[in-house]
């Protein structure tokens, strides 16, 4: 879907973010055809989007999330090991189930461009204890700043994310 058409569908709203889940071998074809229709280029790393579980843009509010990254070929959910850069701390993920890893993600790289702005304990891109903690966990969750951050953009904060638009 383009960028004009995702924002001319019948109740968007300027703040809407964009997300497509898809394997890491579609995600580079995937990544230059969003480009072709208007959305920011993501360009994933050196080895394309391989390592990565997910990207957002920069600035749109369009994001990628790598299918490989939830689940292994018997379908257990990969709970990846990381040290975070800011406090050199090892995070564990620690999901149940695909769903809790998709909606972290989702949140997580969505947070990503509307997270701009400093946060008081980390970057607005990486706060530790929170849904934009390097790796998230099935318990992140939003602090009273990002949750204010997320008020300004929408105006209000829904129950759950709607993954029907």
């Amino acid at each position: 879907m383009s960028k004009k058409e995702f924002y001319e569908r019948k109740g968007a709203d300027k703040s809407d973010s964009y997300t497509i889940i898809g394997g890491q071998s579609n995600l580079k074809a995937v990544a230059k055809e969003a480009k072709e229709k208007g959305w920011e280029e993501i360009k994933g790393n050196n080895d394309g989007f391989n390592s990565l579980q997910g990207e957002s843009a920069k600035k749109d509010f369009f994001s990628l999330i790598n299918a490989n990254a939830i689940v292994d070929a018997n379908g257990k959910v990969i709970n990846k090991d990381i040290v975070d850069p800011a406090t050199k701390i090892w995070q564990t993920e620690d999901y149940q189930n695909p769903v809790q890893k998709i909606m972290n993600l989702v949140q997580h790289e969505t947070g990503h461009p509307k997270f701009k702005t400093d946060h008081p304990y980390g970057s607005g891109y990486h706060v530790p204890n929170t849904i934009m903690q390097v790796l998230p966990t099935r318990n992140s969750t939003y602090d009273s700043w990002l949750l204010d951050r997320l008020l300004n953009i929408h105006g209000s904060i829904g129950e759950k994310p709607n993954f029907e638009n």
